[in-house]
Formats: structure tokens, C-alpha cells, sequence
């Protein structure tokens, strides 16, 4: 998928499997990934790389993805967040009212995954 080729993709999961099963589907389609493990993490990477998109886990100890958007959110510049979520799914306003451009379930779908980056790219 040329939509991914050389693109930078932050993916924030805590969980390692999860980061590595992103990693290998992104890497595959020719992405450039960097993962953070955290939230607090992933606001330190985010405040001095750019990235063309960030995956955010939902769900994550020391700061939520949703305490993240909220914190991107204020700054104002921010690439386009995917929220990565497991146990809720908001309707697609709600989604956009948190500041996410959307949303993916777990478990993951490559397909999906691709499919979804590639629009927002």
C-alpha cells in the first residue's frame, strides 16, 4: 500500500504483543514505526518527532489515550490519532468531539488497519 510507504506511525500500546502485531502489519506496508509503551511516553516522542499518524491505545496506565487526545488536543498541532480501543466503541461524533479522526476495534484487522490509515493519509 504506497499510502504507507515511508510514512511515520507512532503506536502507543501498552501491551508488547499488541505493539509488535502493529508493528509487523505496519513495517510490512512499508512504514516507518517508533512505539511507545505509555502515555506519558508517547506525549515525550510526540513532543520532539513528527509523525504523519499516532495509534492510541485507550485503555493504558500512567496516562490514558484518552488523557492524551485531551493534552494533543489543547496544543492544537497534532498528526491525525487513531484510537485503539478493546471494551468500548464510541458512535463516529463522539469519536470526533474527543479529537480522534477514528477509531479501531480490537482485535485488529490488518485489512481494516490498512484500509483505515490509508484514508487518513
Amino acid at each position: 500500500m504506497k499510502e504507507l510507504q515511508h510514512k511515520r506511525i507512532l503506536i502507543v500500546e501498552d501491551l508488547p504483543d499488541n505493539r509488535l502485531v502493529l508493528s509487523y502489519i505496519l513495517q510490512d506496508l512499508g512504514a516507518l514505526v517508533d512505539e511507545a509503551s505509555d502515555g506519558l511516553e508517547a506525549l515525550q516522542k510526540i513532543a520532539v518527532s513528527t509523525y504523519d499518524l499516532v495509534l492510541l491505545d485507550i485503555h493504558m496506565p500512567v496516562k490514558s489515550g484518552l488523557e492524551v487526545m485531551a493534552e494533543l488536543k489543547k496544543s492544537g498541532n497534532h498528526p491525525p490519532v487513531v484510537a485503539l480501543t478493546a471494551t468500548s466503541k464510541f458512535d463516529d461524533e463522539a469519536v470526533q468531539e474527543l479529537g480522534f479522526s477514528s477509531q479501531i476495534l480490537k482485535p485488529i484487522n490488518p485489512y481494516k488497519l490498512a484500509d483505515q490509515i490509508g484514508n487518513l493519509l
